[in-house]
């Protein structure tokens, strides 16, 4: 149809206009043409990873990617996305982006939309709007604490954003005394899911290594004087 012989149109275009990638655009109308979207996700994934492709991303994906977005598996778009982000330079359009696509993602993948909130919270940690970045990953937290097999490339998304703001803000201190944990519900003193990282996750996390999140530890409460029995009395 006519729609579709534009998009096609639209890639033999840039093709021609960026002849290092006329290969892969030519691939891409193939592709889309024949409707094989899997193949395609694939292709795509690697275009935007490429080196000199990242001035192209955003009018690709504007132009061409959003057409078929609802067929591509939500991870994967996610990943795509995240890249296409990367290219926006107005930070506000870039933060807004994303919350978007994780909007869209939420219902039906939830690690996707983790991966693209993660992507909002460096950005808002980027202009120094360190309040926001804290929000953004509080909601990353609910979609990770309720998704089993999470993908290590989503996981180390969660913690590098978490260990950026850490590095910012400077580490959690927990009051741990027994007035301070009595008097405030512990929800109120944990961070979900994330305290400060030491440094063999971070260091597990760039080997790519499956890192399970960790929770701070609870509060002690010193005995009463009188509760129970001293040895050798």
């Amino acid at each position: 149809d006519a729609k579709s012989q534009a998009l096609v149109d639209f890639l033999l275009a840039q093709g021609a206009a960026f002849p290092d990638q006329a290969g892969d655009y030519t691939q891409m109308s193939e592709l889309y043409s024949r409707k094989l979207w899997h193949q395609l996700t694939v292709l795509l994934e690697a275009f935007v990873t490429a080196p000199g492709t990242g001035a192209q991303l955003v009018l690709l994906y504007e132009t061409f990617v959003k057409d078929f977005k609802h067929r591509l598996n939500k991870l994967a778009l996610a990943r795509l996305q995240v890249a296409v982000a990367k290219q926006i330079a107005d930070v506000g359009e870039a933060t807004e982006f994303c919350k978007a696509a994780a909007q869209s993602a939420g219902g039906d993948d939830r690690q996707a939309s983790s991966l693209l909130l993660c992507e909002q919270a460096l950005l808002h940690l980027g202009a120094e709007q360190v309040n926001e970045c804290k929000k953004v990953l509080e909601e990353a937290s609910t979609y990770m604490e309720g998704t089993i097999g999470i993908e290590t490339r989503v996981q180390a998304a969660y913690y590098r954003a978490w260990a950026a703001y850490y590095k910012l803000k400077g580490p959690v201190r927990f009051d741990t005394t027994a007035a301070a944990a009595a008097a405030v519900p512990a929800s109120r003193t944990t961070p979900a899911l994330c305290p400060p990282l030491s440094p063999v996750a971070r260091r597990r996390i760039s080997a790519g290594a499956r890192v399970l999140p960790s929770r701070p530890p609870a509060a002690r409460v010193p005995a009463v004087e009188g509760d129970g029995e001293r040895g050798g009395a």
